[in-house]
């Protein structure tokens, strides 16, 4: 268990009876949300997904899929109403430590054009932009531009974290 200026949380794997929630905040998060398909596919082996839970509520999670000495970042969501509380920066941390623990070299990720917050962050963090992908996500307006993000691993972890789990 974890406690910061956010609360008490505890960040667990994901079981198949998470998803229906999970599948909520999705669909509170973004106007394209992943279906229940989707999710559902990301307990199969070489993908890592963990649920950051308040008491029994989850109220964020993280999807990464780790092959080879490479982990790509697939989702990472707060729910709506936690947001802006540092929970995204705390799980993103969990998944880059699990990284470095599979002895992966780089983490990758995309994430929308728009979505500067985001960007902020995993600029923050270190992540460099390594290009982009043109019409990635489906828009309102048709499709929307990825940038693509990358971050060399190193063995230190965050200076502030302590190391989170034995694989």
């Amino acid at each position: 268990m974890s406690s910061d200026r956010a609360g008490t949380y505890d960040i667990c794997q994901v079981l198949p009876e998470h998803i229906p929630a999970i599948l909520e905040i999705e669909q509170a998060a973004y106007p394209f949300p992943w279906t229940k398909g989707m999710l559902a596919d990301c307990l199969k082996p070489n993908y890592y997904f963990y649920a950051m839970f308040r008491q029994e509520e989850i109220i964020a999670y993280g999807i990464m899929s780790c092959i080879l000495d490479e982990s790509h970042i697939l989702n990472l969501c707060v729910s709506p109403e936690y947001q802006r509380q540092g929970l995204g920066r705390k799980m993103l941390y969990w998944l880059l430590d699990i990284a470095r623990k599979l002895q992966s070299h780089t983490v990758f990720l995309e994430v929308r054009q728009s979505n500067q917050t985001a960007q902020s962050l995993y600029e923050d963090i270190g992540f460099n932009q390594l290009g982009s992908r043109k019409e990635y996500y489906p828009d309102r307006d048709g499709r929307e531009d990825a940038i693509i993000y990358a971050k060399e691993l190193t063995r230190k972890t965050h200076q502030n974290d302590k190391p989170l789990l034995d694989l």
